[in-house]
């Protein structure tokens, strides 16, 4: 099995980093954009994490492949706006998909050669911090 694990959030990062429109989303300001693998302490909303991914081997006898699930949790709490609904989770997931969605992408090693939504759905408690859940689907060689 070839490891794309690191290459694939790499290349992820590298994408979203590069959308004007998934920056704007998640207001990304002084170049920083709120793209996450590992969520800062006392990060402001909304933001974007990686995680929960699952691996399996996809290859064969000649050529190394990885198949590859990925969630994307967008945070988003804004209780100052005076909006409480989750029309921010919504467009950010919809980014998501715009960027991903029957794309391909270079990864480090390989290319992801079959990219596919899965899933996705939000999430409150209180209904004013939303959490979005989408999962994608990666084949890798």
């Amino acid at each position: 099995m070839g490891d794309f694990t690191i290459p694939l959030r790499a290349a992820l990062i590298a994408r979203f980093s590069a959308d004007a429109g998934l920056l704007a989303l998640i207001k990304a300001d002084g170049g920083v954009p709120r793209i996450w693998d590992s969520v800062p302490p006392e990060e402001v909303f909304p933001y974007i994490r990686l995680g929960d991914d699952s691996f399996s081997d996809y290859g064969d006898k000649s050529e190394p492949g990885q198949e590859n699930y990925s969630n994307f949790h967008i945070f988003d709490r804004n209780p100052k706006s005076g909006y409480r609904g989750q029309k921010n989770v919504n467009l950010i997931q919809a980014r998501l998909y715009a960027l991903l969605h029957e794309k391909q992408m270079d990864v480090e090693g390989g290319q992801a050669y079959l990219i596919r939504f899965s899933s996705q759905r939000v999430l409150t408690d209180d209904g004013l911090m939303w959490h979005g859940i989408s999962r994608y689907r990666f084949l890798i060689s």
